[in-house]
């Protein structure tokens, strides 16, 4: 079942597998690579739906930073300025027929095509997002100073679950979870689902998928979700999977998305740890109290690039994603956000060179031009390292903002 609803959810995603040779060019795209069932049979891929031009408006953008933002001006709440952009699709947009196949793990080929809500088995109606929702407080600012944790390691370790190694089609993950006592008080309540994405040394660590990176000051700093007034404020499920070396965890070539390096290109199919992790995040949809239509992902650094892949290659999955300091893939596989009004709100390090900061620039205001829904919180003189890890997760309204996001075209 799991692989089954991957597979026809993934045609929803046309666009980012490269189906277009020029984007916007004639309005029209060809049907993606599909994943693949393990069953036989004669693979199809097509997609029905006319294509269209969109006229940028409203919808987010970067603050202005002299040289590299095309908005110009400070963008204090998102509304950067942008042109005209071209958007293709080539689905039907509410309840629409949706194909696709592709070479499967044994070797064969299969088909999939599925009507309505991807994943139930039957027809129904898929409403997409249509509009932006209120933006964040995305400014240029100085970084937190006080990266102090108020939840020690120790203390927030132990509130955390290390889980049995999640199998995949393709691989098998470690991963630690953290379940809101009110999951237990409230057994017919739904929750949120966050999903981290450690960074590269993240890999190199026992455990480096809470311990390192942007886990510490997610879990433990003064705002951290597991201080006692956010555990009753914000309760939700928290997902950590793990991308070890030891596992064959590499860049470029099995991270979190499917290729590395600036301006990458998004493959046919994830990565084994990034298409085991979209699994595991299906799987606890289904097996926990979470609430579907309001699951979100966030990353640094390796695990940003992979926010940024996951975001293009599912964003029908996902409320709202927070990319910090990771490679944007190239500017096409940003259409799939921009046309799903999929909210993004990134951080970036004015001085940092080892992801540069330009590109993430670059990647909000193309989708904001494609009147995507994109901010951008700039940390003036911060280069790659713990001043910006630590700071989007004390930014003071950060949690408030991103829980109040909720997608009504959620697979259910």
């Amino acid at each position: 079942m799991l692989q089954s609803r991957y597979l026809s959810l993934l045609a929803a995603g046309c666009f980012l597998c490269g189906c277009s040779d020029d984007s916007g060019a004639d309005g029209s795209v060809n049907g993606p690579t599909g994943m693949g069932d393990t069953s036989s049979g004669t693979t199809t891929a097509t997609t029905t739906g006319a294509a269209g031009t969109t006229t940028a408006t409203t919808g987010g953008g970067s603050p202005a930073v002299t040289g590299t933002s095309s908005n110009g001006g400070t963008v204090t709440h998102g509304s950067g300025s942008g042109g005209a952009g071209t958007v293709d699709t080539a689905n039907t947009s509410t309840g629409g027929s949706l194909a696709a196949g592709g070479t499967s793990s044994d070797g064969g080929t299969s088909t999939q095509s599925t009507t309505g809500q991807a994943g139930t088995g039957g027809t129904g109606n898929v409403t997409p997002r249509t509009e932006c929702p209120a933006a964040p407080p995305a400014t240029q600012k100085a970084p937190a100073t006080d990266r102090s944790l108020a939840v020690s390691k120790e203390d927030y370790a132990a509130m955390l679950t290390q889980e049995t190694p999640f199998e995949g089609t393709r691989g098998q993950l470690p991963w630690h979870s953290y379940t809101p006592a009110q999951a237990g008080e409230n057994p017919d309540e739904r929750f949120p689902l966050l999903v981290v994405l450690h960074g590269g040394y993240g890999r190199e660590v026992t455990d480096g998928n809470i311990l390192v990176d942007v886990a510490q000051y997610l879990l433990g700093s003064q705002n951290g979700l597991l201080t006692e007034a956010n555990r009753s404020g914000f309760p939700t499920y928290i997902v950590f999977p793990h991308c070890r070396v030891e596992e064959g965890c590499a860049f470029g070539s099995n991270e979190w998305a499917s290729a590395g390096g600036a301006h990458y290109q998004v493959g046919d199919q994830p990565s084994v740890a990034g298409g085991t992790a979209l699994e595991l995040v299906e799987h606890v949809i289904e097996t926990r109290s979470v609430d579907p239509s309001r699951v979100y992902l966030t990353g640094n650094s390796m695990g940003g690039g992979g926010t940024w892949e996951f975001a293009s290659r599912r964003p029908e999955l996902f409320a709202a994603v927070l990319p910090v300091s990771g490679h944007p893939p190239a500017l096409e596989f940003l259409t799939p956000i921009a046309q799903a009004k999929l909210p993004v709100w990134a951080f970036g390090g004015e001085n940092d060179s080892t992801n540069p900061y330009a590109d993430t620039v670059e990647a909000i205001d193309t989708i904001a031009s494609a009147d995507g829904c994109s901010w951008l919180t700039t940390y003036t003189a911060t280069g790659h390292d713990d001043a910006l890890w630590s700071s989007p997760y004390l930014e003071p309204e950060l949690w408030s903002w991103l829980f109040a996001q909720s997608n009504s075209s959620a697979p259910r």
